[in-house]
Parts: C-alpha cells; structure tokens; sequence
C-alpha cells in the first residue's frame, strides 16, 4: 500500500484544510478527528512492519492537536504517537519511520492514521481569531512489509 496523507487544523479564517471547531460563550467547541483506515491482512507471516515518511508539527502552540498510528485488530493499540516540537525546533522531520507490526500477524487488521484537531471555546467575541493549526501531520509513501 502506498499513498500520502496531509492533514492541516486551524482557524477558517487561514485557509487551512480542517477547520477548527469554535464556539462562543457556553458549552464546549467539539474535536475534529481525521481518520485513514486501510485493512491490512497479515495472515501468514511471521513477522511485518510499517515503513513510511513522517514530518509533523502538531502540538507546538495553544491546542493540544494530536495524531497517531493505530493498529485495529478488535481494539484500537497506539503504535506510535506524534506530537510535533517546541518553538526553538518547530517543526520534526522524522525521514523514514517504522512501526513494528509484528505483535499482529496472523490476523487481518486497520491501519489507522488518527488526526485530532480540539475544539476552541472562547467566551467573549468571535472566532475570527482562534488559534491556527501549525503545519500539521505528513505521512508520505506507507509500505507494509511482511516476511
């Protein structure tokens, strides 16, 4: 399986991808979640992995966006978490990534990649200025190798 998934969260006043949820005055601004599933048989192998290319800036700033990797086999397992950076080192190029599969083979699973993009209360005014999504979560030429 190969493909490329982006994923942006902000304001819908920055043009991003998914906007970000906000609510004025009382109650909660609801989350957004992103979700790519792909079902993925492992019957027969021994041992298998995930391979592709990562780069995320997710929760730097404001909102605690979130995204994972996760392996559905009846339950969700976070395999890998992403988190972005800090202001001094903004933005990960993780290159090549991997996720150990192993502990799923001989099944048929979902390959899950999970953005959430939280919602934004703001009690006074509008939401003209919630908080932008940073440059996001992209996961580029996955590959699921099985031996």
């Amino acid at each position: 399986m190969r493909a490329s998934i982006v994923w942006r969260g902000g304001a819908s006043s920055d043009g991003a991808n998914s906007e970000r949820a906000c609510q004025t005055g009382l109650g909660t601004a609801p989350d957004r979640t992103l979700t790519l599933t792909k079902q993925v048989d492992l019957t027969g192998y021994t041992s298998a992995e995930a391979r592709f290319f990562a780069m995320d800036d997710v929760q730097r700033t404001g909102l605690a966006d979130e995204a994972y990797f996760i392996v559905n086999d009846g339950t969700d397992h976070v395999v890998r978490t992403f988190t972005g950076q800090n202001a001094a080192n903004p933005y990960t190029r993780e290159g090549k990534g991997s996720a150990n599969l192993t502990p799923y083979v001989n099944r048929t699973v979902l390959l899950k990649w999970v953005l959430v993009i939280r919602g934004y209360t703001r009690f006074l005014g509008n939401c003209n200025n919630a908080p932008a999504g940073r440059k996001g979560l992209f996961i580029d030429d996955v590959l699921v190798v099985g031996h």
